[in-house]
This record gives C-alpha cells, sequence and structure tokens, in this order.
C-alpha cells in the first residue's frame, strides 16, 4: 500500500495461530497517512480537522469503482461515466 513519502509502512504481525492458540488473530500498526487523506487538514494546517472529527456518516454513501490502468488520470477517462458520477457521492479509483 503507498504511502507518504518517508512513513513507514503498515506492519502485520501474527498474535495468534491456529496450531498454538486455536484461533488467528493478527496485530495491525500503521500511521494517520496510510491509505487516506481524509484528514490532510490536520497534517497540514493549524487546528485543521482530523480524522476523528468527521462523524460516521461522512464516509457512507453510494460510491462508484472506476478501473484505471493509467499511471496517469486524465478528466478524459471520466467523461463516459458522467451520469454515474453525478448519482454516486464517492469515486474509488481501482489502480491495482
Amino acid at each position: 500500500m503507498p504511502v507518504y513519502p518517508g512513513t513507514e509502512g503498515p506492519r502485520f504481525e501474527a498474535t495468534s495461530t491456529l496450531k498454538r492458540d486455536g484461533f488467528m488473530e493478527r496485530r495491525v500498526s500503521l500511521t494517520s497517512h496510510t491509505g487516506t487523506h481524509v484528514d490532510a487538514p490536520a497534517h497540514l494546517l493549524p487546528g485543521g480537522r482530523s480524522l476523528d472529527e468527521y462523524p460516521p456518516e461522512a464516509f457512507l454513501g453510494a460510491a462508484m469503482v472506476l478501473p484505471v490502468q493509467a499511471r496517469r488520470i486524465t478528466v478524459e477517462q471520466f467523461l463516459p461515466f458522467q451520469e454515474r458520477l453525478r448519482r454516486s457521492r464517492f469515486l474509488l479509483l481501482q489502480t491495482g
């Protein structure tokens, strides 16, 4: 998963195993820049909003998934999907 340059990537550590404990569990450790920049204002602006200041409802709604295989994303790639985009609250870019 991409992270902000210089930031440590996510870590996954097995804390329990089927063989040893009878169930499997992992500890996940990551920084707030991993996977999202929803709270970018908190990282860049004094008094900027942090992730815990957003209500959960802010992240619920209809989404459109757009497969994007190019390294550079252009407006032209979205033109065929204008109507679907208008009905969606979120756009997820599937880059592989």
